[in-house]
């Protein structure tokens, strides 16, 4: 082994800011794996939105639960 001091590779910090040519050939605006990301966020906000609506309809019922008979 070297006793000389270690020096951080030329674009040590380089990870904190992806490099165009990182994100790899015929990606021209939109990664995949983003793509991938904003449609489970978006789905995961409408199923919200569903839950929500079904929650204020469900006012008539409060406390009906339902066994293993229904």
């Amino acid at each position: 082994m070297s006793s000389a001091p270690r020096r951080p590779a030329k674009g040590a910090d380089s990870f904190c800011t992806p490099e165009p040519e990182s994100l790899g050939p015929g990606t021209p605006g939109f990664p995949e794996q983003e793509e991938d990301e904003l449609h489970r966020t978006l789905g995961v906000e409408r199923f919200e939105e569903i839950l929500q609506e079904a929650g204020s309809r469900g006012g008539e019922e409060p406390g009906r639960s339902y066994g293993e008979e229904d």
